[in-house]
């Protein structure tokens, strides 16, 4: 092989091992995740454009099934979705594997992924 040949091999391994190494922003958050605590707490999470969007299906007060989608956006590492005066928050535990958010009562919830 040429020196040219060489040179070339090297950028395109470099550039290929860049590439794969670096996933884009909040791909640790998409999936579908569980509460914990509350197996019936379940979420899913999808890339939308920039953005996510984040996808709960609870039981409606009429007893059939309700789902609410609400748009989220990743800022310093950890998804937000704000709506009137609240701004929800989930962030990424490396570490675990799991999402946490602040509970409504105090303390944190704690999700998992779904298999």
């Amino acid at each position: 092989m040429h020196l040219r040949q060489w040179r070339a091999l090297i950028l395109f391994v470099a550039v290929t091992l860049l590439w794969v190494g670096c996933g884009k922003p909040g791909t640790d958050y998409l999936g579908k995740w569980q509460n914990l605590k509350n197996k019936n707490d379940q979420f899913e999470i999808v890339r939308n454009g920039d953005n996510f969007l984040l996808t709960k299906t609870t039981q409606g007060f009429s007893g059939k099934p309700q789902t609410t989608t609400v748009s989220c956006v990743l800022k310093d590492g950890i998804l937000e979705s704000k709506g009137g005066f609240m701004t929800a928050t989930l962030t990424y535990v490396k570490a675990t594997d799991r999402l946490t958010t602040p509970g409504m009562f105090g303390g944190s919830v704690e999700y998992e992924r779904m298999k």
